[in-house]
C-alpha cells in the first residue's frame, strides 16, 4: 500500500469517528426510547481473538470449528487437499487439548484473514464505511499481500468517494479518487468520476469566488490524474482564460472613464482568475502609477494620533502614518533598541554626558527647527506641562542651541540610551498648521473601512492613499487575500499561520517584537483594589492550557509563552528583547481551587468594608441567606479582533468557573474608553523599548493605573542607570515587584506574523511595526509569472 493511501486512511478514519460521535449524540434519546428493541451487536472480527475455520461436510453434518491459527508455510490453504492423513488442531474453546482430523472429513478451511476481509466487502456493501476502514486499515498492515485486498480497497475507495460527493463534501470526494487512482489507475469508470467530481468542486470554488482554490484544484488534475484522458481541463482551462479577459474587459471601460477604483477591483479579479494575464499585469500597473493606493486587511481599526513610547497593537501601526516620531525603533540588537532619525544627525560625546542633534534640511523644510526641539525638550522636563515624563525629567540637565542648527542636550548622569528620549511626535516640534503625513477619514456607512490619504506635501513618498480594511473573521480576510482584493493581512492569527503558508504568491513575514497580552484593571473598582482578587484572576486562568491549544495551536514555534510579568520576555532564552525579563520568576500555576478562595475572601473584605468595617448582620429572627444572591459581572473589555474576542469568552468562562461572573463588551472604533464602565480590559501591548516603556506601564500615570511605593522607587532607580548592567538589573528587580504586586495581570507572549502579496516590495523582512519602510512600498508585476 502506497503512503499516500495509508496517509489517507488516517485522515479518513479521523473524518468518520467525529461522524459517529456526532450520531450518537444526536441519536441518544432514540436509543433511550427503544431500549427494548435492541439488538445485539455483533463484535468485529478484529476485536476477537484470531482464528481460523473449518468446515465439515455432509458426513459431520457441516459442523463448524473456530480454531487457533493454523500452521500453514506461508499462511496458504493446501488446494487441493491431502486425499490421506489427518490435520492437528487446537479448538479456541479448548487450546490445552490437541485433536486430529481426517484430511478426507473437511469440506472447506477459512483462514482469519480471509475472514476479516470477506466481512471488510460486506461491510462495504452495506455502507458500514467506519467498520470496513478498521478492518482495511487491520489487513493492510498485518497481510498487505493477501490476495483480493486490492480489489475490496478499490471497492471501499469508490463506495466512499460517492458518499462524500452525496454530502456535496466534493474537496473530500477528490482526494479519495487520488487515493482510488493509486491503488488501481485503470479501475473502470475512475475517469467519469474523477470529471464529475472535479466539475462540481470547481464550479463551488468559482461560484465563491475562490479563484486560487479553483485553479489549483485544475492544476492537480493533470498531475495527480496523469495516466487519465479527463476531457474536462481544457474545457475549464478555456473558462478560466474567458472568465479573466471578460474582467480585463470591464477594467478597460472603467479605466476610460477614469474610474481608478472600479478598474483596479476588476483587474484583481483578473489577475485572481489568471495571475499570468500579462495584459492585467500592464493594466494594474498604469492604475496604480495614476491613482496609487494600497489595500490593508486588518483585524481592527484605529483612527489613534497620538505616539507614545507603550501602545496598543492597532494604535502603534497607524501612528506611523498620522503622527510618526522624530526617532523611531527599526529594531534591536545587543543594547536594546535600535534607532532611526530622517531629520537629523543624532551624536553622543564619549563621556554619556552630552548628545547634540544636527538637524538635516528635510527637518528645517518640514517645519522642525532648533528652538521647536528646545521648546519641546524643555516640556518634557517640566512637571505641570501635560508633556512630562518622569523618567527624562530625572536625567535632563539642560539644552542649548549651538550655531544655530546644532540642539545639545546636557545630562545629570549619562543615560543608557539617550536616543530613545527623542521618541517625540513630529507633531509637537512642527507647527499645528502643519499637515500631518496622511489625513485619516472615516464615515459612518462604511463602518469596516478607514481612508488614509497622504498630505499634498507629503515628505515620506509613500502611496499615495492607503485604505484599512476591517474583516470580521479570519475565514474573510484569508478568501480576500488570496484574491487579491488586499495586498497586505497585517495580523495573522496564530492558528492560521501554517494555512497561510500554503498560499501560492505571497510573502509570510514576522515582526521583529513580540506582543504582550494582559489584563489591565480599573483600579475605582473596590475589588480590583484588593491584590487577593488579582492573584485569584491569575490562579483562575489556565494559561498555559489557553496558549498551548487555542494560539500556538500545539505548536512549539518561539517566541509563545506563559508570562510571570508583562514585559518581553523575547522569542528564546538568550534574545536580546528580553533583557528586562527575569528568567527565574515562573509564572503562578492554575490552581482553581486557591482562586476560588482568594475570590471569596476579596469579595468578604470588600463587603466588610463596604459595612463600615463590620460584618453586616440581620436583625434577630431573619435568616441571612446569600446563597441565591448573585453579584453583578465584571465588565471585560477589549478591541475588535479575532485574538482578543476568542480569548475574552474562554478567559470568562474560567473565571465563572471559580466564581467570578463576567460580562464581555467589545469596543468600537469610536469609543472612548476613558467614558465608558469597565473593571479589566484585555490589551495586547507593543513594547518598543523596555527600559523606557516601563515608566509608561507601571509609573505614577502610566498604563497600568496603580503604582505603589516600592515600584515608583524601583522606575526612580532604572532612571538613574547608568550602563546596562545597572538597566537589566533595575528591571528584573521591577519584574519582581509587578510578580509580587500584580498591578496588571500578566496573560502570555505571542509572535506576530502578516503577509504580503509577492508582487509588494519594499515592505521588510522583519519590521517593528508594519508601516516602518512605507516610503518604500512599491506595487511590481513580473511579467508573464504565475
Amino acid at each position: 500500500m502506497s503512503n499516500r493511501f495509508a496517509h489517507y486512511f488516517w485522515l479518513n478514519c479521523l473524518s468518520n469517528l467525529l461522524t459517529t460521535l456526532f450520531l450518537l449524540c444526536a441519536c441518544d434519546c432514540l436509543a433511550v426510547a427503544e431500549d427494548t428493541k435492541e439488538e445485539k451487536v455483533q463484535t468485529r472480527l478484529i476485536d476477537q481473538y484470531p482464528f481460523d475455520r473449518i468446515i465439515l461436510d455432509a458426513t459431520n453434518n457441516n459442523t463448524v470449528l473456530n480454531l487457533q491459527l493454523l500452521d500453514f508455510p506461508n499462511r496458504k490453504v493446501p488446494n487441493p487437499f491431502p486425499t490421506s492423513g489427518t490435520l492437528e488442531v487446537r479448538r479456541l474453546s479448548d487450546p490445552t487439548k490437541l485433536y486430529t482430523i481426517n484430511w478426507s472429513a473437511i469440506a472447506k478451511i477459512e483462514l482469519y484473514e480471509d475472514l476479516v476481509l470477506q466481512e471488510a466487502q460486506a461491510y462495504v456493501s452495506s455502507g458500514k464505511l467506519d467498520e470496513a476502514y478498521a478492518n482495511l486499515e487491520f489487513l493492510h498492515k498485518n497481510y498487505s499481500d493477501l490476495a483480493g485486498l486490492q480489489l475490496v480497497t478499490e471497492n471501499y475507495l469508490q463506495q466512499d468517494a460517492l458518499s462524500s460527493f452525496s454530502d456535496e463534501r466534493y474537496d473530500e470526494s477528490l482526494a479519495i479518487l487520488s487515493a482510488l487512482y493509486d491503488v488501481n489507475p485503470q479501475r473502470q469508470g475512475l475517469t467519469k468520476a474523477v470529471e464529475g467530481v472535479s466539475n462540481r468542486l470547481i464550479r463551488q470554488l468559482m461560484t465563491n469566488k475562490d479563484y486560487g482554490a479553483a485553479r489549483a484544484v485544475l492544476e492537480s488534475l493533470s498531475k495527480s490524474f496523469s495516466k487519465l484522458d479527463l476531457s474536462n481541463l481544457s474545457s475549464w482551462r478555456k473558462k478560466f482564460s474567458s472568465d479573466a479577459e471578460a474582467q480585463l474587459a470591464i477594467g478597460r471601460q472603467a479605466m476610460e472613464k477614469n474610474d481608478y477604483e472600479t478598474s483596479r477591483q476588476a483587474v484583481r479579479r483578473s489577475l485572481a482568475i489568471l495571475p499570468d494575464l500579462e495584459a492585467a499585469q500592464k493594466l494594474l500597473t498604469e492604475i496604480d502609477r495614476l491613482s496609487p493606493q494600497m489595500i490593508v486587511g486588518v483585524g481592527q481599526l484605529s483612527l489613534a494620533r497620538k505616539s507614545a513610547p507603550l501602545q496598543e497593537w492597532a494604535e502603534q501601526r497607524v501612528s506611523r502614518l498620522l503622527s510618526p516620531s522624530f526617532v523611531e525603533l527599526v529594531g534591536v540588537g545587543a543594547e536594546g533598541g535600535e534607532y532611526a532619525c530622517h531629520w537629523a544627525d543624532i551624536e553622543v560625546d564619549d563621556s554619556g554626558m552630552k548628545t547634540s542633534v544636527i538637524l538635516k534640511d528635510n527637518a528645517l523644510h518640514l517645519g522642525i527647527t532648533p528652538a521647536s526641539m528646545v521648546l519641546q525638550l524643555l516640556r518634557m522636563a517640566e512637571p505641570s506641562n501635560e508633556y512630562y515624563r518622569a523618567d527624562f525629567a530625572v536625567a535632563f540637565r539642560q539644552v542649548e542651541i549651538i550655531d544655530g542648527l546644532e540642539v545639545s542636550i546636557g545630562w545629570r548622569f549619562p543615560p543608557v540610551k539617550p536616543i530613545a528620549y527623542l521618541q517625540i511626535p513630529l507633531s509637537r516640534l512642527v507647527k499645528e498648521t502643519a499637515a500631518p503625513p496622511y489625513r485619516a477619514s472615516f464615515q459612518d456607512d462604511e463602518p469596516d473601512i478607514v481612508r488614509f490619504e497622504a498630505s499634498e506635501d507629503d515628505k515620506f513618498h509613500g502611496p499615495k492613499i492607503i485604505i484599512e480594511q476591517k474583516f470580521e473573521d479570519d475565514e474573510a480576510a484569508i478568501l480576500a487575500f488570496s484574491r487579491r482584493e488586499i495586498e497586505v493581512l497585517e495580523d495573522i492569527a496564530p492558528w492560521n499561520y501554517v494555512r497561510m503558508g500554503q498560499i501560492r504568491d505571497i510573502v509570510v513575514s514576522a515582526y521583529r517584537m513580540p506582543t504582550v497580552h494582559v489584563l489591565l484593571g480599573n483600579y475605582e473598582s473596590p475589588i480590583i483594589r484588593r491584590r487577593e482578587f488579582r492573584r485569584a484572576l491569575c490562579y483562575g486562568i489556565d494559561r498555559e492550557r489557553l496558549l498551548s491549544e487555542v494560539l500556538a495551536v500545539g505548536s512549539n514555534r518561539p517566541g509563545f509563552r506563559v508570562l510571570s510579568g508583562p514585559i518581553p520576555a523575547g522569542f528564546t532564552i538568550g534574545d536580546f528583547i528580553g533583557y528586562g525579563y527575569k528568567q527565574q520568576i515562573q509564572p503562578h500555576p492554575y490552581e482553581p481551587r486557591l482562586a476560588a478562595v482568594l475570590n471569596a475572601t476579596a469579595k468578604a473584605a470588600v463587603a466588610k468594608k463596604a459595612a463600615g468595617g463590620k460584618d453586616a448582620k440581620k436583625p434577630d429572627g431573619e435568616k441571612q441567606d446569600e446563597t441565591n444572591v448573585k453579584p453583578d459581572p465584571l465588565i471585560l473589555i477589549h478591541r475588535e479582533n479575532t485574538v482578543a474576542r476568542t480569548m475574552c469568552q474562554l478567559i470568562k468562562r474560567q473565571l465563572e468557573a471559580i466564581g467570578i461572573p463576567i460580562e464581555v463588551k467589545e469596543l468600537s472604533l469610536t469609543d472612548d474608553i476613558n467614558e465608558l464602565a469597565w473593571d479589566l480590559r484585555y490589551a495586547e501591548l507593543s513594547f518598543d523599548e523596555p527600559l523606557i516603556d516601563a515608566q509608561r506601564l507601571f509609573g505614577p500615570h502610566g498604563l497600568a493605573g496603580r503604582c505603589s511605593p516600592s515600584m515608583n522607587l524601583a522606575l526612580v532607580e532604572l532612571d538613574k542607570a547608568t550602563n546596562w548592567n545597572d538597566a537589566r538589573s533595575r528591571l528584573q528587580e521591577i519584574h519582581q515587584i509587578a510578580f509580587n504586586d500584580l498591578p496588571v495581570i500578566p496573560l502570555w507572549q505571542t509572535p506576530k506574523f502578516f503577509a504580503t502579496q509577492k508582487t509588494l516590495t519594499g515592505v521588510g523582512k522583519s519590521p517593528v511595526t508594519l508601516y516602518q519602510n512605507i516610503s518604500d512600498w512599491r506595487n511590481t508585476f513580473q511579467l508573464g509569472s504565475p
